[in-house]
């Protein structure tokens, strides 16, 4: 108990820590309309189903009960919004700003209300009640005139020595706790106070990314965990049994979508926004996750709401955030968003001004070519020293005529802290810009060699979704990325390159072996070829990489096949019998080895192909063409961008 409430107050600090002072002040009418609509109409819709589920679900007072419906039908998880506009890639269009600003707004003044419903529910009587709302008026009045100055005088003085230091550090936990402490004292939960101390400090992106950075791995892995775990005991499933309590259960999820998502609706239609538009705004609010949880945590300890009525409210939580991203994903497909994305940058651009969000950093745009055998080469990069190899490889290819394809290197930038804490999207662009600047050099090094090159960061959590999508939106031809080894164990294909190996809609070649020292092209380049539709991709790549360094090609097949023209000289090697021992001892007299897959190819020597990937001395070459297995399905992959 002790430490869930140590994890709940560390975890509403970060939330008002996060929170953009900006958004709140520069919120349009819009933004407001539908912040006040989205918290007024659940408020409502709370208020009458109490009247239902009082006599079957109700604890304690009747107005307590009441006012708490309410509140909890409004609120909205800011952090969890955060990080789903950040995953479907909300966060850069118009209606992702207007939601996020939205959602400000709505935190803060749903807090404000519940505070005030604590502070009656824990009141003797009226004249209690008001005491402990002028008290509350009076701590704020102090936060903002006495707290904020003086921790913006500390403030300036880390702002001079560029760190935070210990005693820095260890005054704001001091007044957080004071902090959370007053509003205790007061007569509302510790928590008020922890979010108003957040919310109050004067903002600093270094400041705020220190704080953040200490504190969110002792919240989020460890405090609250300990939290949930509470939650989940609490949690009574079996409580909700019989038809009676089910149908509370469905009433009590269609009043809270009905309030929540249809309220943000209507303000968004009043507005002058578009059905569709209205009703994104209205899947987006419609977004409770932990907040809500937070919420029904301080009725269940006032003893507002029954352990039964706490089950049945955490179902809703769960319910109303889980059918966000589908619901998105229909109203509001991933085309659709890039889509509107590039159009409102072009727009921006031929008008002359800024555009609403950061466009990607690049250079004059690249046109892919295939006629030559090899369309553009996409480099994935983690860093700029784990990419040294794969720069190597991509300097190296040659097209059929002796040119050198184009490369685009493109990174993903994984959003800063935690999901769980995250809120403040406003230097996402920024954030990916700084690192497409990091990678200048690389580029600067392609140029070097004689190879034109562009550099694209984008921001995201899910690496291999984001490479294979910027591959279809700048029309790759070839997908060069490093291996990815599991935690436990050795799997070269896993993780990341595992998942673009099956599904990105072009030419995947994966490097195994990425220590950048043993890349000196002075033997051969070898190719495994069975004779198989997938070994052909294999040959094609290890033809353009002989030709770019000028070595001799080398093709090791287990059996006799017949290796079709590539253009240039060719050894033809048999293994002397089809062992691993054999094949290791072929391959190593290559610089570089090429090979298709495991599991792409059918025969019945695959423990072969698996030894030459694990096992080889030299660096090797995964390659996937684009036809074994994947080119029939780019429509599919296309129409779910």
């Amino acid at each position: 108990g002790m430490l869930a409430q140590f994890g709940l107050i560390f975890f509403m600090f970060l939330i008002g820590l996060e929170l953009d002072h900006s958004m709140i002040r520069g919120s349009g009418h819009t933004a407001v309309l539908i912040s006040h609509y989205s918290i007024v109409v659940p408020l409502v819709f709370g208020l009458a189903a109490a009247v239902i589920v009082y006599p079957l679900v109700g604890s304690g007072d009747f107005t307590g009960f009441a006012l708490f419906m309410g509140a909890s039908m409004a609120i909205t998880a800011f952090p969890v919004l955060a990080r789903i506009l950040t995953d479907t890639g909300l966060h850069k269009t118009r209606i992702g700003a207007l939601a996020i600003t939205c959602a400000a707004v709505d935190d803060v003044t749903a807090w404000c209300i519940l505070a005030v419903v604590v502070a009656i529910v824990k009141a003797t009587g009226f004249f209690d009640a008001v005491q402990t709302v002028a008290l509350a008026l009076l701590f704020v009045t102090a936060m903002l005139t006495l707290v904020r100055p003086t921790a913006a005088r500390v403030i300036a003085v880390h702002e001079h020595r560029g760190r935070l230091a210990p005693v820095v550090m260890s005054m704001l936990i001091v007044g957080l706790f004071l902090s959370a402490w007053a509003t205790e004292a007061i007569g509302i939960h510790a928590i008020f106070g922890a979010f108003m101390f957040g919310a109050i400090l004067p903002r600093s992106r270094s400041l705020t990314s220190q704080i953040s950075e200490r504190l969110e791995d002792m919240t989020v892995l460890f405090l609250l965990p300990v939290f949930f775990a509470v939650v989940g005991l609490s949690t009574q499933v079996g409580l909700v049994a019989g038809g009676e309590m089910w149908l509370v259960t469905g009433l009590i999820i269609a009043i809270a979508i009905a309030g929540k998502l249809g309220g943000s609706v209507i303000a968004g239609l009043a507005a002058g926004e578009s059905w569709r538009s209205s009703t994104v705004l209205g899947v987006l609010m419609n977004t409770r996750g932990i907040t809500e949880i937070v919420i029904l945590t301080i009725g269940r300890s006032l003893g507002v709401i029954s352990p039964a009525l706490f089950t049945v409210m955490v179902l809703m939580a769960l319910i109303t955030t889980f059918m966000t991203t589908p619901l998105l994903a229909r109203l509001y497909p991933r085309s659709q968003i890039d889509a509107d994305v590039a159009a409102a940058e072009a727009d921006a651009t031929a008008r002359g001004g800024k555009s609403p969000v950061t466009p990607m950093p690049e250079v004059e745009p690249l046109h892919a070519t295939r006629s030559s055998g090899i369309g553009r080469v996409m480099v994935g990069v983690t860093d700029p020293i784990s990419a040294q190899p794969l720069l190597h490889l991509a300097t190296w290819m040659r097209r059929s005529n002796g040119e050198a394809p184009d490369v685009l290197l493109a990174t993903v930038v994984p959003p800063p802290g935690y999901e769980q804490v995250r809120a403040n999207l406003s230097d996402l662009d920024d954030r990916a810009a700084v690192v497409a600047e990091s990678l200048a050099p690389l580029r600067q090094q392609l140029a070097d060699a004689g190879v034109t090159a562009e550099v694209v960061a984008v921001v995201g959590t899910d690496p291999s979704e984001e490479l294979w999508r910027l591959a279809v939106q700048r029309e790759a031809g070839t997908l060069l990325i490093g291996s990815h080894e599991a935690y436990l164990g050795f799997r070269p294909l896993g993780g990341v390159a595992g998942q673009l190996l099956r599904h990105a809609p072009c030419d995947v070649a994966v490097l195994v072996g990425m220590d950048a020292s043993r890349y000196a092209v002075t033997d051969p380049v070898g190719v495994w070829f069975r004779g198989e539709g997938p070994d052909a991709a294999a040959l094609h790549f290890a033809a353009a990489i002989a030709r770019g360094t000028g070595e001799r090609l080398r093709v090791i097949s287990p059996v006799a096949v017949e290796v079709p023209s590539v253009g240039l000289d060719v050894d033809e090697v048999v293994l002397r019998e089809p062992t691993v021992a054999a094949a290791l001892e072929a391959v190593g007299g290559t610089s570089l080895m090429v090979v298709a897959p495991p599991g792409t190819v059918e025969g019945v020597l695959p423990a072969l192909r698996e030894a030459v990937i694990e096992r080889a001395w030299v660096p090797v070459l995964v390659v996937r063409g684009a036809a074994a297995g994947i080119a029939p399905e780019l429509g599919h992959y296309r129409a779910a961008l």
